[in-house]
């Protein structure tokens, strides 16, 4: 048997997208020149994710500016 399509009740989900100060203006951006891409504004949330000190290597060495031997580099995905 064919199965019906409820019309009654309208179903959404809502949708997260990780930033960071690198894309989240290029991102809101793109998503309201694209009216959401029919998701709808409030079924997206934009979460925009802190810098945090990098690695250099698999030996978990903190990587060090290049001009600057005691600033260690940040980023948004440690990496």
């Amino acid at each position: 048997p064919r199965r019906r399509k409820n019309t009654k009740h309208k179903t959404t989900s809502p949708f997260a997208i990780m930033t960071s100060d690198d894309t989240h203006a290029q991102t809101l951006n793109l998503l309201e020149r694209n009216e959401y891409f029919g998701l709808g504004r409030d079924n997206i949330t934009l979460v925009k994710q802190e810098k945090v000190a990098c690695l250099a290597d698999n030996d978990a060495k903190l990587a060090l500016e290049d001009n600057n031997r005691w600033s260690v580099q940040t980023k948004p995905h440690g990496h």
